[in-house]
């Protein structure tokens, strides 16, 4: 049985926190860093909320447990998330391998060779999908998209469409919609447009404001049944 959320995080979504964090990280947001850092059963919940006050300071959090709050300001490295959830949570908040995974995904990204990228993510899927407490984990999620993502590129499209639908299975994760997204992608390519149809709304659903773009999409596949 999941753990209670008796602890929230809220962060700011406002555009000058979101830009400062992605200067540092182009390849996530700093909500989703923070999900892939915490344990599928951890007590704390990840939420995104508007402006924190101020901006210039940020990328802002705001710690709430305990019926009490708590502003923490200039987070723009995952060493300072990890630092402050460890000053508000304790030590062990945040398991040391969803730690080396996230620090892996990040060097994935920045990869220029297909080879180099799968290396890395390989490593990451290897280590969090022999570990019970974390094979539901948001950073297993992100390294099955990012390695779907990968070998899709590269033209190995079965494989990409198998670490798809791996991902799409993992419980509430922020990767949901991509994964479908990349789903879809997958049967398109295989010429199976009954299948990507059906991804497509999976898409859909987990991403409202995608809709009329996915309608759009789903009407030229059918004109190829």
């Amino acid at each position: 049985m999941a753990a209670e959320r008796v602890a929230e995080i809220q962060v700011c979504q406002n555009k000058d926190c979101c830009k400062r964090w992605q200067q540092s990280y182009p390849s996530t947001t700093l909500p989703d860093i923070l999900r892939d850092l915490l344990e599928p059963s951890c007590f704390v919940d990840v939420k995104t909320t508007g402006c924190l006050s101020q901006c210039d300071k940020g990328p802002n959090i705001v710690f709430k447990a305990r019926g009490k709050q708590k502003l923490v300001q200039g987070l723009d490295s995952i060493s300072l998330l990890i630092e402050a959830l460890e000053k508000e949570f304790g030590k062990g908040i945040v398991p040391p391998k969803l730690i080396a995974a996230c620090r892996v995904l990040g060097k994935a990204h920045e990869a220029s060779s297909f080879d180099e990228k799968h290396r890395f993510l390989n490593s990451v899927v290897s280590v969090l999908e022999g570990e019970p407490e974390l094979a539901q984990s948001s950073a297993l999620a992100r390294a099955l998209v990012s390695r779907a993502q990968a070998r899709y590129e590269d033209q190995h499209t079965e494989e990409a469409l198998g670490d798809a639908l791996r991902a799409t299975s993992m419980k509430s994760t922020s990767w949901n919609a991509l994964s479908w997204r990349m789903v879809a992608d997958c049967y398109k390519t295989l010429g199976k447009p009954d299948e990507a149809i059906a991804a497509l709304r999976e898409w859909g659903s987990c991403e409202p404001a995608f809709r009329s773009k996915v309608n759009r999409e789903i009407q030229e596949l059918r004109r190829l049944l």
